[in-house]
């Protein structure tokens, strides 16, 4: 049975550093941790994999804040993702400052686990809270700077947009120009070239 820990919150300190709080006693202020070697000298029985989701969140806060959360139930995920992709119009040209997800691409959903923690070595799956796309996140062990890599997206197809009017009208072809080595003398030579034979 994997040991108990004190409930974590996850919060900012009076110089705006993430922090993560432990709420250790009822009367007691809340014990804080600056950095994984300190929540882990704080919380020992915290490395443990039956935790992983509760380090997961701690190692992403560390490093990111609210920048990236953890993908703690892929099911829901991959739904909610699919849900934004479906509320997008495909036709719609990209523009700057509008995120859509259709102009990433979908990951392979499969690949999304829940954390884990293996060997001591931390693996999980974070979603950027601004673009929404996946990262695949590992530390090699508990105190390390974790690696996040973005997942492969696979390009969705574009719906085309409506014609506005007749595409005849609307197309003008442009002449030919010819280019610049090309002269007129070179093509008024090859008839008095046969002409001579």
């Amino acid at each position: 049975m994997p040991d108990e820990i004190p409930p974590l919150s996850l919060g900012l300190g009076d110089n705006n550093e993430n922090l993560v709080l432990l709420d250790t006693a009822e009367e007691a202020a809340p014990s804080e941790a600056a950095n994984m070697a300190e929540l882990l000298r704080l919380v020992p029985g915290l490395a443990s994999d039956a935790h992983a989701v509760d380090l997961a969140r701690a190692v992403n806060h560390f490093k990111h804040g609210t920048d990236y959360r953890v993908i703690e139930n892929p099911t829901e995920f991959a739904d909610a993702y699919r849900a934004r992709i479906e509320h997008e119009n495909p036709s719609a040209e990209w523009q700057e400052g509008v995120v859509r997800l259709r102009d990433y691409g979908i990951p392979d959903f499969s690949q999304i686990q829940p954390p884990k923690l293996t060997g001591g070595k931390l693996t999980f799956y974070a979603a950027d809270n601004f673009l929404g796309v996946p990262y695949e996140v590992e530390a090699e062990n508990l105190e390390a700077v974790p690696e996040y890599n973005p997942m492969p997206l696979t390009p969705l197809p574009r719906s085309p947009a409506p014609a506005a009017g007749n595409p005849e009208e609307e197309y003008e072809e442009k002449p030919r120009e010819k280019p610049e080595d090309e002269s007129e003398g070179e093509a008024e030579e090859e008839p008095n070239a046969a002409a001579e034979d």
